[in-house]
């Protein structure tokens, strides 16, 4: 099946663009038009402190979503974004927001992933490589927001929509397949450009290892959440700055991908555990986890920890990307730690 996910931009002062917008405006069933370019223009000017005055006649567009059938009268790319960070600024300066604008991020993983790259758009990140293999399910909407209508999407898709809703100016491709082999990792994280930064929250042990691999010969930064109850631990590997760095800080020891997949699921747990930082995990996430494959069919996942995840990450890409000043190591969000009485 043919999924739509990306939205059609037209400019209107362009011969070819309004004649495709002339059809549109007549289709039967009609489209629903959502048209506040008045409203964005007299928010502009007020976000610049200055008087409305009239703007070129370059500075709109249209953009059609397919997928909701609904066609938006928006601002001008510059002057989208423009207003679009309005609030970014000084908390990210404009030369940061250039740099994140320009810089490609690949996020492969899109449960709490679909969350992070949110996170990321909402910020001012609008170069992203997304991948995953899966469609979303009932069971992901205890943590994803998403919609049930949107069960059976594929959740690559699903996070394109949602963030071309975000930012209709935004440069996304996509992975449907996930990074099964090795050339899919070359392309998603190398090939033709190479990523400034990779966020890992794929499932998948040997693939974890996999893109690591790829990471550290190619020096890109690996950072990775995982989930620990209602906390987050944050793994950031710089291997853009430290090429010698071992995969996991080492704590994995020589494990390679080929004894990970031999490995039955409660060999399996013990990886994960070092992996997460054994430290750090609550008592009934290391509960939770012993019942894997007996009680439970896989490790749980609560919705606040991954918008923790989100956040960590999101603070964790601007560090690495915009300042470059983040060190190697493992980052726990705790959060019953924070909240206890002294």
């Amino acid at each position: 099946m043919k999924w739509d996910f990306k939205p059609i931009v037209l400019d209107p002062n362009r011969k070819s663009d309004a004649q495709r917008l002339r059809l549109l405006f007549r289709r039967k069933p009609p489209l629903t038009i959502a048209d506040t370019l008045e409203d964005q223009r007299a928010e502009l000017w007020e976000s610049r402190l200055l008087p409305p005055n009239p703007l070129n006649s370059g500075a709109e567009r249209w953009v059609y979503y397919p997928w909701r059938n609904v066609i938006v009268h928006a601002l001008a790319p510059p002057l989208f974004q423009e207003l679009r960070t309005s609030r970014n600024r000084n908390l990210i300066t404009k030369e940061e927001q250039k740099k994140a604008r320009s810089s490609l991020i690949a996020i492969a993983g899109l449960s709490v992933g679909n969350t992070i790259a949110a996170h990321l758009m909402l910020e001012g990140f609008e170069n992203m490589h997304l991948a995953d293999y899966d469609s979303l399910s009932l069971s992901n909407l205890n943590r994803l927001r998403a919609s049930i209508a949107d069960i059976g999407v594929p959740k690559t898709v699903l996070a394109a929509r949602q963030l071309y809703e975000i930012n209709p100016y935004a440069r996304i491709m996509l992975f449907t397949r996930g990074i099964q082999t090795l050339a899919d990792i070359e392309r998603f994280a190398v090939q033709p450009r190479r990523a400034a930064l990779i966020i890992d929250e794929m499932d998948s042990l040997e693939l974890k290892l996999a893109l690591r691999r790829v990471a550290k010969k190619n020096r890109i930064a690996v950072i990775s959440a995982a989930d620990n109850d209602t906390n987050t631990v944050i793994n950031i590997e710089r291997f853009d700055q430290e090429p010698s760095r071992e995969l996991y800080h080492g704590v994995l020891g020589d494990v390679s991908t080929e004894a990970l997949h031999a490995m039955a699921k409660s060999e399996k747990i013990g990886i994960i555990n070092k992996m997460v930082g054994e430290k750090f995990i609550t008592n009934r996430m290391k509960a939770s986890l012993a019942e894997v494959g007996t009680t439970l069919h896989t490790w749980p996942q609560l919705g606040g920890a991954a918008a923790a995840s989100a956040a960590g990450i999101c603070f964790a890409a601007k560090r690495i990307i915009l300042a470059g000043d983040l060190e190697s190591g493992f980052y726990s969000v705790d959060f019953g730690a924070l909240f206890s009485s002294a």
